[in-house]
């Protein structure tokens, strides 16, 4: 996960745009207290903190993000498509109606982020972690999983349809109007009461 040592000691960023204008490969950067619209795509971020960074409506397809932190940020309604995000954490964050669908997530953890409508679509995740995390209606669909955890998450009315839950342990989270197809929950830990529901959503009849 993102090391302790990503917190730099250097001046911070106050401008991503002049930056990127320069440069295709950053590293080793603190972005902070930032307010900016910023459209670009293909860039690199490595060892890079992103703290009390608002870039609501970014376009940003095609990035790759290697050992960084989002810290504080608002991401909400940005396009992250088609990105890579390696040893990445994002904390206290928003990404409310984000798209990061199409995305490769390897290492990532989420925690206590608004990802309200956010689009996961079509995103491989592998050793991701959701915790504390609102995700209303996202989206997850079609999804290639690997060794997932979702802990204490609302994932009321989220779409799971098409993605294997196989392993994975709903438990602790509320999954009331969860969307999934018989085949995507085989599997799937939850509890009595959730197993119930879930019968309900599926159209399945127990007597």
């Amino acid at each position: 996960m993102v090391k302790k040592e990503l917190l730099i000691k250097e001046d911070s960023i106050t401008n991503i745009v002049d930056l990127l204008d320069e440069y295709d490969d950053i590293k080793n950067k603190l972005f902070k207290n930032i307010v900016e619209e910023v459209k670009f795509e293909r860039k690199e971020f490595k060892n890079c903190v992103f703290e009390n960074v608002v870039l609501i409506g970014a376009y940003m397809v095609g990035c790759e993000f290697t050992n960084c932190l989002f810290k504080n940020c608002d991401l909400s309604g940005a396009n992250l498509s088609e990105g890579i995000f390696v040893d990445v954490q994002f904390e206290n964050s928003k990404l409310e109606g984000s798209g990061l669908n199409e995305t490769s997530f390897l290492e990532c953890k989420f925690n206590e982020c608004l990802g309200r409508s956010c689009n996961f679509s079509n995103a491989k995740m592998r050793t991701v972690e959701f915790e504390n995390c609102n995700l209303l209606a996202a989206y997850f669909q079609s999804n290639e999983f690997s060794k997932m955890k979702f802990e204490i998450c609302n994932l009321e009315r989220a779409n799971f349809y098409g993605t294997s839950l196989n392993k994975i342990d709903f438990t602790d989270s509320n999954i009331d109007g969860i969307v999934v197809g018989i085949k995507d929950v085989k599997g799937l830990k939850v509890t009595s009461l959730q197993a119930v529901d879930l019968s309900k959503i599926l159209g399945l009849n127990i007597v």
